[in-house]
């Protein structure tokens, strides 16, 4: 997997996890990746998100971090091809003859959510 698939594919997912959050937060009045506005808050160095609520309080963002290991599968053999997947641990004794090559990196980021 060369360096413009790894990003494609790792930030697909990313998305389409986020989606998935939004839609299942959503039900339960939170908001994950949700807009507001910027606020410098003395104190606090980046930014920090916030909204107004119904009752004309406000509400501010937790940042969610993210930090994952990631690996790079390629297997040699017919139909083979790249698979990204979050490092786990197999166990097995499965035999087959097959080359597969794997590498690891790191995907760091955050997501803005607003709870309930």
């Amino acid at each position: 997997m060369d360096l413009q698939e790894f990003v494609s594919t790792s930030l697909r997912q990313i998305v389409d996890g986020v989606n998935e959050a939004k839609e299942y937060a959503a039900k339960l009045g939170a908001s994950v990746n949700a807009s507001g506005d910027i606020i410098n808050v003395p104190g606090i160095t980046g930014r920090t998100l916030f909204r107004k609520t119904r009752d004309n309080n406000y509400q501010f963002a937790q940042d969610v971090g993210f930090d994952v290991a990631l690996t790079t599968i390629e297997e040699q053999q017919k139909g083979g091809g790249a698979k990204l997947s979050v490092l786990s641990l197999s166990l097995g004794g499965d035999a087959s003859s097959e080359r597969t090559n794997s590498s690891v990196s790191r995907v760091k980021f955050t997501v803005p959510v607003f709870l309930p």
